[in-house]
């Protein structure tokens, strides 16, 4: 979902103008491709790259449900300590080689900084049609959208059956008990207070970091970028543990806060990237303008460049919201039992193998992020309206 969301992002930046007079020009089809497509998103794809791996080689969740014998090295630090006898020293310097990565990504995302290019300005245009490549590519797309939504459909179906597989009655008692239940409602609440708080909190913080490192001429940009590429590398698990040795004995311990903070650090990367490769598109002599013009650099950001990326702000907004509602690697360790959110009421509810319960909060948890989603999406479309 990461690297989608990037790339789309992007994609709402890219000039469509130019596919058409390459067209009229005579390209070919794959000349016209790269041409007008590919070279404008190289920067997006190398960081879209970035982040896929990175998030693969820290996963843990996934590997250690079918993962079967297989030993990744997120299982062995995840084995290594939460272990018979943890080993915080080992563990660490697992933690550490998990760092390396990022190093080649930022070298990567470097490079390819140099090919990245800016618009003038993004003019709305009408792409021609063709049918056979419309019909082939969203078959294609229909495909795969239907292969992700099978790997979960059973959540939609064994919350409303009496006890799945063995009795297949249609029910709403499970329902019922779910949101009848003041404990369950009560996490719920939690998770969206912390999930709200989240997504404005960092919004803000990503944006503003891509702001300076895509509109300024500050130095130490590879500084912000490498920093940017280590949180996502960090395995949620070493961040909460980090944050939970960190903030041992303070006050800060066992809030609200510092669930927020640790969501903040975790999920910063992605939407940081899709900040930046949207205001390195923009009009570079939008800030130069505004000067000659008699307004300060706040000004212009605040009148001109921040409404003509609204669309990725809430883009990011709606990142830090779900995934704030659905994580538990990085907060499993910070909670307790006044702050404990729906996904770890979830992790609870597996020792005792309540999957109706579960199936129940994975619903309200699905139901809640599609409801953000429809409401972002509906601003997004009214602000994309609203650009120049």
């Amino acid at each position: 979902m990461p690297a989608f969301l990037v790339i789309h992002n992007s994609f709402q930046y890219i000039d469509k103008k130019f596919i058409i007079v390459s067209k009229l020009m005579g390209d070919s089809t794959v000349r016209s491709f790269m041409n007008t497509i590919i070279r404008p998103l190289w920067g997006t794809l190398g960081g879209a790259f970035v982040l896929s791996f990175i998030l693969s080689f820290t996963d843990f969740g996934i590997p250690a449900s079918i993962g079967g014998t297989y030993t990744v090295v997120a299982t062995l630090l995840y084995q290594v300590m939460l272990g018979s006898i943890p080993d915080f020293n080992q563990g660490a310097v697992i933690a550490v080689l998990m760092l390396l990565p990022a190093v080649l990504g930022i070298l990567l995302l470097r490079y390819l900084e140099k090919l990245n290019f800016h618009y003038d300005k993004v003019t709305d245009t009408e792409l021609m049609g063709n049918r056979w490549r419309d019909t082939v590519l969203g078959s294609l797309a229909f495909l795969i959208l239907s292969a992700m939504v099978a790997t979960f459909a059973i959540m939609f179906i064994a919350p409303f059956l009496k006890q799945y597989p063995f009795n297949n009655t249609f029910t709403w008692e499970h329902i019922i008990d779910t949101f009848s239940s003041s404990d369950l409602t009560g996490v719920y609440k939690n998770s969206l207070f912390v999930s709200v708080l989240t997504a404005i909190f960092g919004t803000i913080v990503a944006y503003g970091a891509a702001l300076i490192n895509g509109r300024t001429a500050v130095k130490g940009k590879s500084v912000m970028d490498g920093i940017a590429m280590v949180t996502n590398t960090v395995p949620g698990m070493v961040l909460g543990l980090s944050y939970l040795l960190l903030f041992n004995g303070t006050s800060f311990k066992g809030t609200f806060a510092i669930l927020i903070f640790c969501n903040l650090i975790h999920f910063f990367t992605t939407p940081y990237l899709m900040a930046k490769h949207s205001l390195s598109k923009m009009n570079p002599g939008w800030e130069t303008t505004g000067e000659l013009l008699g307004d300060s650099w706040f000004k212009t950001v605040r009148r001109v460049i921040i409404p003509n990326s609204a669309t990725t702000i809430l883009e990011m907004a709606g990142y830090y919201f779900i995934n704030s509602m659905v994580t538990i690697s990085g907060i499993i360790f910070l909670i307790t039992a006044e702050t404990s959110l729906v996904s770890s009421k979830i992790q609870q509810l597996q020792h005792f193998a309540k999957f109706n319960e579960i199936f129940g909060l994975s619903l309200l948890i699905f139901g809640t992020n599609l409801i953000v989603k429809l409401l972002l999406g509906f601003w997004q479309k009214r602000a994309s309206l609203q650009t120049f």
